[in-house]
């Protein structure tokens, strides 16, 4: 875990450990889905690379995708 990356979650404890939960279930082939919601600015995006972090410190392979502006419109 890098420093800058700790030090944008604070008091995110729980979700912290909600998420490194899921990374061990997927490691141990127990599949598990994570949702997260909220408005802009909150650390969402923190917490995805974190998770992201405790999957390549798993070894557990990963996918990324993401939407663009413009295809907000597709479901």
């Amino acid at each position: 875990m890098d420093a800058d990356a700790l030090c944008e979650l604070v008091e995110r404890d729980c979700e912290l450990m909600a998420l490194q939960a899921a990374v061990l279930a997927a490691r141990d082939a127990r599949g598990r889905l994570v949702v997260g919601e909220g408005p802009p600015g909150i650390g969402k995006s923190a917490l995805l690379r974190m998770a992201s972090e405790h999957a390549r410190a798993a070894g557990v392979g990963q996918l990324r995708a993401r939407g663009e502006q413009l295809e907000r419109r597709y479901a």
